[in-house]
């Protein structure tokens, strides 16, 4: 697939999906409170620190890797899937605590669902890495916009039966079920069962890397909200969470898309023996025109 047609596929999917999203979030602001809102919103911040390590980079290693060979393969689904497990238990292991320590119960049902999530996740995970290494960005568009469309569906339906904020979790649980279904389905990979140790050590020194400039960030974003959840209240971070939705669009709409195929483009240059610097320089003016730009707008 050329760059273009691939960034065409990110950017079509990144597009369909805010419009999906804020569609669902208008909805959703008129069926749950700010203070429902904010009990979701901290307890997916609280998970975002655990989702950091969630796969510890082996879908990156997946696709940069210059000459895949099977060992690599079982590698990554092997540190995908047992650490998919160990989350799902330290994440159902901290729910009590954690609603404890916020004095609001709900938050224990959301982190419940959210621990199952983290199970079930690594099925999709290793085919969306192999659809990204082969450059397939109209089958991952394609898994991309149906789980936001499912999760949108189940999301507005539980909320108006009522569930409250756990509706948001069980809609992003269908999400991903959803997800796993799709891509199973449009994807030529198959999962490697029979895992190999024989690999982990550079899978895991590779993400490991990646993953604490992540977690980094993370903690950056987060910080505010948890902070607010504790000091002020339900209400306040739900609030302060819309906001900070509008200010993280650029991200969203330009980034992330441009990152998704900026990897796996770089990756296959660099196997085909081909410079580097002429393509990511180009990326970056564009990125920095189009920030800017953003930037301005917002300011006004």
């Amino acid at each position: 697939m050329s760059t273009r047609k691939a960034l065409t596929f990110s950017f079509v999917d990144r597009y369909a999906g805010l419009i999906v999203h804020t569609a669902t979030a208008m909805v959703i602001a008129r069926l749950l409170t700010p203070g429902e809102i904010g009990i979701y919103s901290v307890s997916m911040v609280l998970v975002g620190f655990v989702a950091t390590f969630r796969d510890l980079g082996a879908g990156q290693y997946l696709v940069q890797k210059h000459q895949l060979e099977l060992s690599d393969s079982r590698a990554v689904w092997a540190v995908q899937f047992g650490l998919g497990l160990l989350f799902a238990t330290l994440v159902a292991s901290a729910s009590l605590p954690v609603a404890s320590f916020y004095r609001e119960p709900r938050i224990a049902g959301i982190m419940m669902v959210v621990a199952i999530s983290f199970a079930i996740t690594p099925f999709a995970a290793f085919h969306y890495a192999w659809l990204m290494r082969e450059m397939r960005f109209g089958a991952l568009a394609l898994v991309r916009v149906t789980g936001a469309i499912g999760n949108a569906i189940f999301a507005v339906g539980l909320a108006i039966s009522g569930f409250g904020p756990i509706s948001l979790a069980l809609a992003s649980l269908a999400a991903t079920v959803v997800s796993i279904l799709v891509i199973g389905f449009v994807s030529r990979a198959k999962l490697p069962w029979t895992g190999t140790t024989s690999s982990i050590r550079k899978v895991v020194t590779f993400g490991g890397q990646l993953t604490i400039v992540t977690l980094l960030t993370t903690i950056t974003q987060a910080a505010p909200e948890l902070l607010l959840g504790r000091l002020q209240g339900m209400t306040e971070t739900g609030l302060f969470s819309r906001g900070m939705g509008l200010v993280g669009m650029f991200e969203r709409l330009v980034t992330d898309a441009s990152n998704a195929v900026a990897m796996p483009y770089f990756a296959k240059q660099m196997r085909e023996g081909k410079a580097l610097d002429e393509p990511f320089l180009h990326a970056c003016a564009l990125i920095t025109a189009l920030g800017w730009s953003f930037v301005g707008c917002l300011g006004i």
